[in-house]
Protein backbone atom coordinates (compact mmCIF):
# COMPACT_ATOMS: atom_id res chain seq x y z
CA UNK A 1 0.00 0.00 0.00
CA UNK A 2 1.41 3.37 -1.03
CA UNK A 3 1.64 6.56 1.01
CA UNK A 4 -1.52 8.43 1.89
CA UNK A 5 -2.33 11.29 -0.49
CA UNK A 6 -2.38 14.79 0.95
CA UNK A 7 -0.84 13.87 4.29
CA UNK A 8 2.36 15.90 4.20
CA UNK A 9 4.47 18.53 2.44
CA UNK A 10 7.54 18.94 0.27
CA UNK A 11 10.28 21.57 0.38
CA UNK A 12 12.86 22.09 -2.31
CA UNK A 13 15.48 24.61 -3.38
CA UNK A 14 18.15 24.97 -6.06
CA UNK A 15 21.13 27.14 -6.88
CA UNK A 16 23.34 27.64 -9.92
CA UNK A 17 26.46 29.61 -10.87
CA UNK A 18 27.68 30.25 -14.44
CA UNK A 19 31.14 31.60 -15.29
CA UNK A 20 33.52 30.98 -18.15
CA UNK A 21 35.95 29.56 -15.62
CA UNK A 22 33.44 27.07 -14.24
CA UNK A 23 29.89 26.05 -13.49
CA UNK A 24 28.13 25.27 -10.24
CA UNK A 25 24.76 23.70 -9.47
CA UNK A 26 23.01 22.36 -6.38
CA UNK A 27 19.58 20.94 -5.58
CA UNK A 28 17.91 20.18 -2.26
CA UNK A 29 14.74 18.11 -1.78
CA UNK A 30 13.01 17.22 1.47
CA UNK A 31 9.78 15.34 2.16
CA UNK A 32 9.04 15.90 5.81
CA UNK A 33 6.65 13.89 7.92
CA UNK A 34 3.80 12.43 5.91
CA UNK A 35 3.52 12.54 2.15
CA UNK A 36 2.32 15.38 -0.08
CA UNK A 37 -0.68 14.79 -2.30
CA UNK A 38 -1.12 15.18 -6.03
CA UNK A 39 0.68 13.57 -8.94
CA UNK A 40 3.70 15.92 -9.02
CA UNK A 41 7.28 14.74 -8.99
CA UNK A 42 8.83 15.88 -5.72
CA UNK A 43 12.07 17.19 -7.15
CA UNK A 44 14.41 20.17 -7.36
CA UNK A 45 16.70 21.03 -10.26
CA UNK A 46 19.63 23.41 -10.52
CA UNK A 47 21.35 23.96 -13.88
CA UNK A 48 24.01 26.21 -15.39
CA UNK A 49 25.66 26.55 -18.81
CA UNK A 50 28.26 28.57 -20.66
CA UNK A 51 29.49 28.72 -24.24
CA UNK A 52 32.64 30.09 -25.82
CA UNK A 53 34.61 30.07 -29.06
CA UNK A 54 38.15 28.63 -29.01
CA UNK A 55 41.10 28.59 -31.41
CA UNK A 56 44.23 26.44 -31.10
CA UNK A 57 47.57 27.10 -32.80
CA UNK A 58 50.96 25.42 -32.58
CA UNK A 59 54.39 26.03 -34.12
CA UNK A 60 54.52 22.28 -34.68
CA UNK A 61 51.34 22.04 -36.79
CA UNK A 62 50.41 24.10 -39.84
CA UNK A 63 47.25 26.18 -39.63
CA UNK A 64 44.46 24.60 -41.65
CA UNK A 65 45.61 21.08 -40.80
CA UNK A 66 43.10 18.59 -39.43
CA UNK A 67 43.42 17.61 -35.81
CA UNK A 68 41.57 16.25 -32.81
CA UNK A 69 40.95 17.39 -29.26
CA UNK A 70 39.46 16.40 -25.90
CA UNK A 71 38.12 18.67 -23.17
CA UNK A 72 39.42 18.28 -19.64
CA UNK A 73 37.19 19.10 -16.64
CA UNK A 74 37.94 19.36 -12.94
CA UNK A 75 34.86 18.37 -10.93
CA UNK A 76 34.18 18.06 -7.22
CA UNK A 77 31.06 17.88 -5.08
CA UNK A 78 28.83 15.51 -3.17
CA UNK A 79 25.54 13.63 -3.36
CA UNK A 80 23.51 12.40 -0.41
CA UNK A 81 20.25 10.56 0.17
CA UNK A 82 20.20 8.94 3.58
CA UNK A 83 17.59 6.74 5.18
CA UNK A 84 15.68 3.56 4.40
CA UNK A 85 14.24 3.09 0.88
CA UNK A 86 10.46 3.32 0.56
CA UNK A 87 8.21 1.70 -2.06
CA UNK A 88 6.90 4.92 -3.61
CA UNK A 89 8.74 7.89 -2.12
CA UNK A 90 12.42 7.16 -1.90
CA UNK A 91 15.39 9.49 -2.23
CA UNK A 92 17.51 9.83 -5.34
CA UNK A 93 19.95 12.44 -6.58
CA UNK A 94 22.36 12.90 -9.46
CA UNK A 95 24.48 15.37 -11.41
CA UNK A 96 25.28 15.44 -15.12
CA UNK A 97 28.04 17.29 -16.97
CA UNK A 98 27.57 17.61 -20.76
CA UNK A 99 29.57 19.17 -23.58
CA UNK A 100 28.54 20.15 -27.10
CA UNK A 101 31.22 20.68 -29.76
CA UNK A 102 30.61 22.80 -32.86
CA UNK A 103 26.83 22.60 -32.50
CA UNK A 104 26.86 18.82 -32.86
CA UNK A 105 25.36 16.17 -30.59
CA UNK A 106 25.49 16.65 -26.83
CA UNK A 107 27.93 14.23 -25.18
CA UNK A 108 27.94 13.33 -21.53
CA UNK A 109 31.27 13.80 -19.79
CA UNK A 110 30.07 12.14 -16.61
CA UNK A 111 27.08 11.49 -14.41
CA UNK A 112 27.10 10.81 -10.68
CA UNK A 113 24.18 9.06 -8.97
CA UNK A 114 23.13 8.11 -5.45
CA UNK A 115 19.95 6.32 -4.37
CA UNK A 116 18.78 5.87 -0.83
CA UNK A 117 20.03 2.54 0.44
CA UNK A 118 22.70 2.17 -2.28
CA UNK A 119 26.28 3.22 -2.89
CA UNK A 120 27.08 5.94 -5.38
CA UNK A 121 28.25 5.49 -8.95
CA UNK A 122 29.96 7.68 -11.53
CA UNK A 123 29.04 7.06 -15.17
CA UNK A 124 27.32 3.82 -14.04
CA UNK A 125 30.51 2.42 -12.56
CA UNK A 126 32.21 2.44 -9.16
CA UNK A 127 33.70 5.90 -8.53
CA UNK A 128 37.31 6.49 -9.60
CA UNK A 129 40.21 7.56 -7.41
CA UNK A 130 39.49 10.77 -5.57
CA UNK A 131 35.91 9.82 -4.68
CA UNK A 132 34.46 8.08 -1.62
CA UNK A 133 31.09 6.38 -1.47
CA UNK A 134 29.00 4.71 1.20
CA UNK A 135 25.34 3.84 1.55
CA UNK A 136 23.41 6.88 0.38
CA UNK A 137 26.47 9.09 -0.06
CA UNK A 138 29.11 10.02 -2.66
CA UNK A 139 31.73 12.77 -2.41
CA UNK A 140 35.11 13.75 -3.81
CA UNK A 141 36.77 15.30 -6.81
CA UNK A 142 38.93 14.43 -9.82
CA UNK A 143 39.57 15.19 -13.48
CA UNK A 144 37.44 13.88 -16.36
CA UNK A 145 37.97 13.87 -20.12
CA UNK A 146 35.42 14.18 -22.88
CA UNK A 147 35.28 12.02 -25.96
CA UNK A 148 37.50 13.00 -28.86
CA UNK A 149 36.30 15.71 -31.25
CA UNK A 150 37.62 16.84 -34.66
CA UNK A 151 39.08 20.33 -35.03
CA UNK A 152 41.09 22.40 -37.52
CA UNK A 153 44.29 24.01 -36.34
CA UNK A 154 44.10 27.80 -36.55
CA UNK A 155 40.32 27.83 -37.04
CA UNK A 156 37.77 28.72 -34.38
CA UNK A 157 35.22 26.29 -33.01
CA UNK A 158 32.31 26.63 -30.59
CA UNK A 159 31.91 24.78 -27.32
CA UNK A 160 28.96 24.68 -24.93
CA UNK A 161 29.12 23.14 -21.45
CA UNK A 162 26.17 22.34 -19.19
CA UNK A 163 25.89 21.16 -15.58
CA UNK A 164 22.71 19.87 -13.94
CA UNK A 165 22.00 18.87 -10.33
CA UNK A 166 18.78 16.99 -9.50
CA UNK A 167 17.28 15.85 -6.19
CA UNK A 168 14.11 13.81 -5.68
CA UNK A 169 12.25 12.86 -2.52
CA UNK A 170 14.69 13.61 0.30
CA UNK A 171 18.14 14.14 -1.14
CA UNK A 172 20.90 16.68 -1.87
CA UNK A 173 23.14 17.29 -4.85
CA UNK A 174 25.87 19.86 -4.23
CA UNK A 175 28.24 20.72 -7.06
CA UNK A 176 28.40 24.47 -6.44
CA UNK A 177 32.14 24.26 -5.76
CA UNK A 178 33.28 23.70 -9.33
CA UNK A 179 32.82 21.94 -12.62
CA UNK A 180 35.65 23.70 -14.41
CA UNK A 181 36.96 23.44 -17.95
CA UNK A 182 40.59 23.13 -16.86
CA UNK A 183 42.28 22.47 -20.19
CA UNK A 184 42.31 20.61 -23.48
CA UNK A 185 44.30 17.77 -24.99
CA UNK A 186 45.26 18.41 -28.63
CA UNK A 187 46.39 16.00 -31.36
CA UNK A 188 47.50 16.25 -34.96
CA UNK A 189 45.78 14.53 -37.86
CA UNK A 190 47.51 11.25 -37.00
CA UNK A 191 46.26 11.34 -33.39
CA UNK A 192 49.73 12.16 -32.10
CA UNK A 193 49.73 14.43 -29.02
CA UNK A 194 50.70 18.07 -29.54
CA UNK A 195 51.99 19.45 -26.26
CA UNK A 196 53.22 22.85 -27.46
CA UNK A 197 50.26 25.01 -28.38
CA UNK A 198 48.35 28.16 -27.63
CA UNK A 199 44.63 28.34 -26.91
CA UNK A 200 42.68 31.59 -27.32
CA UNK A 201 39.03 32.26 -26.43
CA UNK A 202 36.62 34.92 -27.68
CA UNK A 203 35.64 35.52 -24.05
CA UNK A 204 39.27 36.24 -23.17
CA UNK A 205 39.34 33.35 -20.67
CA UNK A 206 42.63 31.54 -20.16
CA UNK A 207 41.49 27.94 -19.84
CA UNK A 208 45.06 26.73 -19.44
CA UNK A 209 45.81 28.85 -16.36
CA UNK A 210 46.09 27.23 -12.96
CA UNK A 211 43.07 27.99 -10.77
CA UNK A 212 43.38 30.38 -7.83
CA UNK A 213 42.92 28.36 -4.62
CA UNK A 214 39.75 28.99 -2.65
CA UNK A 215 40.11 30.72 0.77
CA UNK A 216 39.76 27.41 2.62
CA UNK A 217 42.62 25.95 0.55
CA UNK A 218 44.81 28.96 1.32
CA UNK A 219 44.06 28.54 5.04
CA UNK A 220 45.14 24.89 4.99
CA UNK A 221 48.29 25.77 3.04
CA UNK A 222 49.26 28.54 5.48
CA UNK A 223 48.60 26.26 8.45
CA UNK A 224 50.93 23.65 7.00
CA UNK A 225 53.59 26.25 6.21
CA UNK A 226 53.46 27.61 9.77
CA UNK A 227 53.94 24.09 11.16
CA UNK A 228 56.93 23.49 8.87
CA UNK A 229 58.61 26.77 9.91
CA UNK A 230 58.06 26.02 13.62
CA UNK A 231 59.53 22.54 13.30
CA UNK A 232 62.44 23.85 11.26
CA UNK A 233 63.33 26.41 13.92
CA UNK A 234 63.27 23.74 16.64
CA UNK A 235 65.59 21.52 14.61
CA UNK A 236 67.99 24.39 13.89
CA UNK A 237 68.07 25.31 17.59
CA UNK A 238 69.09 21.75 18.44
CA UNK A 239 71.77 21.71 15.75
CA UNK A 240 73.74 24.91 16.41
CA UNK A 241 76.97 22.91 17.13
CA UNK A 242 76.90 21.40 13.65
CA UNK A 243 76.96 24.88 12.07
CA UNK A 244 79.64 26.14 14.51
CA UNK A 245 77.32 28.94 15.65
CA UNK A 246 76.90 27.89 19.30
CA UNK A 247 79.19 27.65 22.33
CA UNK A 248 81.60 24.76 22.45
CA UNK A 249 79.42 22.71 24.76
CA UNK A 250 76.87 20.72 22.77
CA UNK A 251 73.42 20.16 24.18
CA UNK A 252 72.57 16.58 25.00
CA UNK A 253 69.31 17.07 23.07
CA UNK A 254 71.11 17.76 19.80
CA UNK A 255 71.42 14.74 17.57
CA UNK A 256 74.21 14.55 14.96
CA UNK A 257 72.03 12.42 12.71
CA UNK A 258 69.16 14.90 12.98
CA UNK A 259 71.57 17.75 12.25
CA UNK A 260 72.83 15.97 9.17
CA UNK A 261 69.27 15.50 7.97
CA UNK A 262 68.55 19.18 8.52
CA UNK A 263 71.69 20.25 6.72
CA UNK A 264 70.80 18.17 3.69
CA UNK A 265 67.24 19.53 3.59
CA UNK A 266 68.53 23.13 3.78
CA UNK A 267 70.90 22.59 0.89
CA UNK A 268 68.07 21.05 -1.17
Amino acid sequence: MGPLVGSGSFQGSAQSIANYTGLGAAAHADIGTGRPGGNSMFQSIGAATFEDTLTATSPLVANGSAGFMRYQFSVDGNLQSLGVPEPAYFGETYMVLDVQHQGGPVFQVLNATVRRGSSGTISNRPPPAGWVTSTGSLSGGSTFLSVEFPMIWGQAWDVKVGLLAWAYGSADSNFLSTARLSGVLLFDGFHQPVNTFGLSAVSGTDYLASPVPEPKIWALWLMGLTTMVWRGRRQRAACWPTFNLAPASRSAASSPSACRRLRVSVRG
